[in-house]
């Protein structure tokens, strides 16, 4: 596990708007998913990259993984 870096904020914004996008539409209405949609965004991701709050857990340390496997699928 290691703290996310500039280079990764593609791949979080990628992880975090799959996230809410396939999980949180279970549970809450559109405009409740549009909301974290919208407050999620890359500047704010960017932010918290910057201020050490985003960790990143990868398998094989490469983090870019995730992207790869979701364009297979």
């Amino acid at each position: 596990m290691r703290h996310a870096e500039i280079k990764d904020l593609d791949c979080v914004l990628q992880i975090t708007s799959d996230t809410i996008s396939d999980v949180y539409s279970h549970y809450y209405a559109e405009g409740v998913v549009n909301f974290f949609l919208n407050h999620h965004n890359r500047e704010n991701i960017l932010s918290d990259i910057e201020n050490g709050l985003v960790w990143l857990l990868e398998e094989d340390e490469n983090a870019g993984d995730y992207q790869k496997s979701r364009k297979q699928s």
